[in-house]
């Protein structure tokens, strides 16, 4: 009985992971669908291939999220996938408080610069870590890493985007220099692609 217990929570946790996943996919999809649709100029040029790029990538995100919610049975692959899943809530938690403080805090120390880059490399480790402990498998290490990159970079993106879309002229405030440099009319097209090129794709 307690086996067929802890069988059905983990089967819960694997839905539970699925859905994350493929939802988590629409609202970033949804944001960047509106400010494209509100400024084209940010899928001109480099744009254009950056949009297809994160749009390309987002689906393959959906895909995985619809094959472990699609698993009739657990097993060491969604076991990796879970873990790294908890671990990416972290992560994203981190990534948004970092955009904050470029947001809210332009001229920062070093520190606050590069604690930020050093806390998501080892919440990454310790996904794979955390998924080799449970597995001693290296293959499943890494699915733990990359599923926990995949929620982080959900939440990070969506954060960012809704935050870019609601505070625009304060963003634009801050890219002004930028904006100026790059020769672009739209500032909100520049935004926009600013965006692109801060996504997992273009990294």
């Amino acid at each position: 009985m307690l086996y067929k217990h802890g069988e059905g929570i983990e089967m819960q946790g694997q839905q539970i992971l699925g859905c994350v996943i493929i939802l988590g996919n629409l609202p970033v999809l949804s944001l960047l669908a509106v400010g494209v649709t509100n400024h084209p100029a940010s899928v001109q040029g480099s744009g254009n291939g950056l949009f297809r790029m994160d749009a390309a990538l987002f689906l393959v995100y959906a895909l995985a999220g619809v094959i472990v919610w699609k698993q009739r049975a657990c097993n060491a692959n969604t076991l990796a996938a879970v873990v790294g899943t908890q671990i990416g809530l972290g992560l994203g938690a981190v990534q948004i408080a970092n955009h904050l403080i470029e947001a809210f805090v332009p001229i920062r120390p070093f520190i606050l610069i590069i604690s930020p880059v050093l806390l998501m490399i080892a919440l990454l480790g310790t996904a794979g870590g955390a998924a080799w402990e449970r597995t001693r498998s290296l293959v499943l290490a890494v699915i733990g890493g990359v599923s926990c990159a995949i929620v982080a970079t959900l939440i990070t993106l969506g954060f960012a985007i809704s935050f870019n879309l609601f505070f625009a002229l304060r963003v634009d405030w801050q890219l002004r220099e930028a904006f100026a440099a790059s020769g672009m009319i739209d500032p909100g097209g520049f935004r926009m692609e600013h965006i692109e090129h801060r996504s997992p794709s273009a990294r």
